[in-house]
């Protein structure tokens, strides 16, 4: 995955290629639109999307680091998805922050703020994820989330940052 940025993490232009699935996909914002082109699963793909005024962010929540420093309490977003159920369907997501809290990463205390993202439509029943962003720069540290109904727990945590 690629992408082009502009100065407040919204997604401008986005990349996805996935060989094993035979995949390579090219997605573009322009205006309220996003344009997205290319192979899926072996088969052409191309299609408009119409968005309003919220951002795209295609990389969240890595891209959310600016929301997670600031004063705001919740952030909506677009994101288009990768995986199914869905996979090249744009959804709109909100991120609320809940709170914030002391939490271990290997084995250092890391002062976090705990984001819930979750779709804002009716498909919300079907994901939210727990996400844990560090206070002082916004760094994504932690998720914890199941993967659709009856998923499988996922845990992710930054193991090594390179600076």
């Amino acid at each position: 995955m690629s992408a082009v940025l502009d100065n407040h993490f919204n997604t401008l232009e986005w990349t996805y290629s996935n060989p094993e699935e035979k995949t390579t996909i090219n997605a573009q914002k322009k205006d309220n639109n996003i344009l997205l082109k290319g192979i899926y699963r072996g088969n052409a793909i191309s299609k408009s999307y119409t968005i309003d005024e919220h951002p795209w962010k295609e990389f969240f929540p890595a891209d959310l680091s600016q929301f997670v420093v600031s004063d705001k309490s919740e952030i909506v977003f677009w994101c288009i998805a990768v995986f199914d159920p869905g996979a090249m369907e744009i959804g709109e997501f909100s991120a609320k922050k809940d709170g914030e809290e002391v939490i271990k990463i290997n084995g250092k205390s890391v002062n976090a703020v705990h984001l819930k993202i979750t779709f804002t439509d009716w498909k919300s029943v079907f994901w939210q994820g727990d996400f844990w962003c560090r206070r002082e720069d916004g760094q994504y540290v932690l998720y914890k989330g199941v993967e659709g109904p009856g998923g499988a727990e996922i845990v992710t945590i930054l193991v090594r940052e390179i600076r």
